[in-house]
């Protein structure tokens, strides 16, 4: 298990408390639609340079994660220690388990693939909302860039949101 470093002050002046609340908005709002997701490890704000890897499609997995950010030059102050505005690119996502060939080679029914979409969509609809309407980014400036599907792969697939948030 790894233990999670002390930021001490620092903590408030990073996006971590950001992506932290959103995480939580996520995961109620998948819940109240009827999608919820793995109760320990389902709903996590996670780090690096790709979505998570596919660990609980079932029932499923969501995801916070910084993309990408800016720093605008400073408009005002004095020092060296003055940072201006910052934007970050935030993706939320989810992953759930998709319809695939059985062990004889039968294809998922129409019916099987018209869940998972209906599925999909109902996803979409909670990261829409959870950009929308999340407490954390009432007064922000927050704009979805881009939506996309995430390919099932080995029985996993799923949905992400990407969107910009200034956030200090």
């Amino acid at each position: 298990m790894v233990t999670p470093p002390d930021p001490g002050p620092w903590e408030p002046r990073t996006i971590y408390p950001l992506l932290d609340a959103l995480a939580t908005c996520l995961c109620t709002t998948l819940a109240e639609i009827g999608r919820p997701v793995h109760p320990e490890c389902g709903c996590c704000v996670v780090g690096g340079d790709a979505p998570p890897p596919r660990l609980f499609c079932d029932p499923g997995q969501a995801w916070v994660r910084d993309v990408a950010g800016t720093v605008a030059a400073p408009s005002q102050g004095f020092g060296r220690c003055v940072v201006g505005p910052q934007t970050a690119t935030v993706e939320l996502g989810v992953y759930r388990c998709a319809p695939t060939a059985d062990g004889d080679g039968n294809l998922p029914s129409c019916e099987e693939l018209r869940a998972y979409a209906k599925g999909q969509a109902l996803d979409k609809a909670a990261l829409i909302s959870t950009v929308a309407c999340c407490e954390v980014l009432k007064g922000r400036q927050a704009t979805v860039e881009e939506i996309r599907p995430v390919s099932a792969t080995a029985g996993c697939g799923g949905i992400w949101l990407r969107f910009s948030v200034r956030w200090s």
